[in-house]
């Protein structure tokens, strides 16, 4: 009897195997991957139209070279990643252009059965490497972590789409956000590093808050910058900012309270600069600038006992949100 027995499970679990091997390899094989693509970058168009409609930056999603990947995924050869400025930003704002090489997204088959979904992203981004993970919850995101490692940023125009002027680095960062509910329970934690930073040619102007016509410098170079951040209950704290050098020494600390929206959370972050030696003596028009404004009443409320220059942005993350107001008496 226990032979029988034995035996009748032996065979249930082989017929199993057979089943899920035939039924993968059919997917891998037959699965219309190109209609897949499609399908992906009209979702993507279809939300990006959602959120221009409320003011918010476009979207366009564009996947070639499609292939399996095993278990459950998908290998796109070549992706495109396109954002395009809110309605409100500047005239003239470049689009930012994100493109990977062997893209894999694979999805878990365990979360499949107990409806949540896990989304594994790997591929090479912008010369480096790069992973995200996404759960979801029905259609609601869970969770999402991020990992780059040696990601250029120059070749994106990235630093140029926020900020203005070109500029070049390496990006390594490790992100992560869990959310409960609305954007108010989110919990986030994340460590980023930019290293061979550079900003500024001499010609574009840099984009600062309160200033409509932004301010021109020459090639700005900035080596390294670090960032560390944590929070519950939708408070993101920025526990340190912090750029040693060598044409400017910085440092930074606040925090992003999220609202209904991204777009309308509220910042409220100190920001304390010195331009050093090294720059003033490449760039006279800032020297002289700095010069003149130091007789500026709002320049002097800026300084600081040691020197530096600080300021409280406060504001919504909404194009044109944020103001800047001279906070140099304010213990950093």
């Amino acid at each position: 009897m226990s032979w029988l027995w034995r035996s009748g499970w032996a065979r249930l679990v082989g017929a199993a195997a057979v089943f899920v091997l035939t039924f993968v390899l059919g997917l891998l094989l037959f699965f219309p991957y190109e209609s897949a693509a499609r399908f992906i970058e009209t979702r993507v168009s279809q939300a990006s139209a959602a959120t221009q409609a409320r003011g918010g930056q476009g979207m366009e999603l564009r996947l070639r070279d499609l292939s399996p990947s095993f278990p459950l995924g998908v290998q796109a050869g070549y992706a495109q990643f396109r954002l395009y400025p809110a309605a409100r930003a500047k005239a003239g704002t470049p689009a930012l252009a994100l493109n990977a090489r062997d893209l894999r997204v694979n999805i878990g088959l365990f979360g499949l059965l107990i409806g949540r979904k896990h989304i594994t992203v790997t591929g090479n981004v912008l010369g480096g490497e790069a992973s995200a993970r996404v759960s979801l919850i029905g259609d609601k995101l869970a969770s999402f972590s991020l990992k780059t490692d040696n990601v250029g940023l120059g070749a994106s125009r990235a630093l140029e789409h926020f900020l203005g002027p070109p500029g070049g680095g390496k990006l390594k960062s490790a992100i992560e956000f869990k959310q409960h509910a609305g954007l108010e329970t989110i919990e986030a934690k994340g460590d980023i590093t930019l290293t061979d930073v550079w900003l500024g040619d001499g010609k574009a102007a840099l984009r600062l808050p309160g200033q409509a016509d932004g301010l021109t410098i020459s090639r700005l170079e900035l080596e390294k910058v670090t960032a560390s951040f944590d929070g519950t209950d939708g408070r993101i704290e920025l526990k340190s900012l912090d750029i040693p050098g060598p044409d400017l020494t910085a440092r930074g600390r606040g925090s992003l309270t999220l609202g209904a929206t991204f777009a309308q959370s509220l910042l409220d972050l100190f920001v304390s600069f010195r331009v050093e030696p090294s720059f003033l003596e490449r760039d006279s028009r800032i020297s002289a600038l700095l010069e003149l404004a130091a007789f500026d009443p709002n320049l002097q409320k800026a300084q600081t006992p040691d020197g530096f220059l600080q300021y409280q942005i406060t504001g919504t993350l909404l194009p044109g949100g944020t103001k800047a107001t001279p906070a140099g008496a304010t213990p950093f």
